[in-house]
């Protein structure tokens, strides 16, 4: 009761405005009765999976409103990369209409496992970039582009210096070489990461 209360408030002032909620539990349908426009699911483990969007009993579309692994001991960049990419891609296969990966910057409460920030050195850690390029490669397929990211993009370069990209699939680090004659080629950057 108290939800619809919230839900038919906020409707009456913001009548334009999309509405969800979210629940950690399977029982989402209990919200079929809300005027919502989408329902949210939180989802946390180690590996990715999430149950059909068709399960929950939902009459509502629903998204992957929250997620992140559950664990905190292992926080490295590809951990935290494969679980990312699993979660986003699992939960187009089963059916939800988007997945949203909250905790984009540090918190002291946050374990390296789920920020997208570097605590030590302040810059995106690299599932920003495979997650960027989702987003996009997915956009691109909308716009009947194809699979037109499967090799990095360059954005632009100021000076060999100063090159950005986005990333191709599943990558994050690259070496960058250099020919005058197209038959030698000189290795002038390695170890980059897709935003240097």
């Amino acid at each position: 009761a108290f939800a619809g209360e919230v839900t038919a408030s906020i409707r009456s002032r913001l009548p334009n405005i999309m509405i969800s909620m979210e629940s950690a539990r399977e029982q989402v349908y209990c919200y079929n009765d809300l005027d919502l426009d989408i329902v949210g699911v939180s989802k946390y483990n180690n590996t990715g999976e999430v149950l059909p969007a068709g399960s929950f009993k939902s009459v509502k579309p629903m998204w992957l409103s929250s997620f992140g692994a559950s664990s905190q001991y292992n926080s490295s960049n590809d951990f935290q990369m494969q679980y990312v990419l699993s979660f986003y891609n699992n939960a187009m296969k089963n059916g939800y209409q988007g997945a949203f990966y909250w905790s984009y910057g540090y918190m002291a409460a946050n374990a390296d496992s789920l920020s997208l920030i570097d605590r030590g050195t302040g810059k995106l850690r690299p599932a920003a970039a495979s997650i960027h390029f989702n987003i996009l490669n997915r956009q691109y397929e909308r716009q009947g582009f194809g699979d037109v990211l499967d090799k990095p993009v360059l954005l632009y370069i100021d000076d060999l210096l100063n090159i950005q990209w986005i990333g191709s699939r599943d990558a994050y680090t690259y070496t960058v070489e250099r020919s005058t004659d197209n038959k030698k080629w000189a290795v002038i950057a390695k170890e980059l990461l897709y935003y240097e």
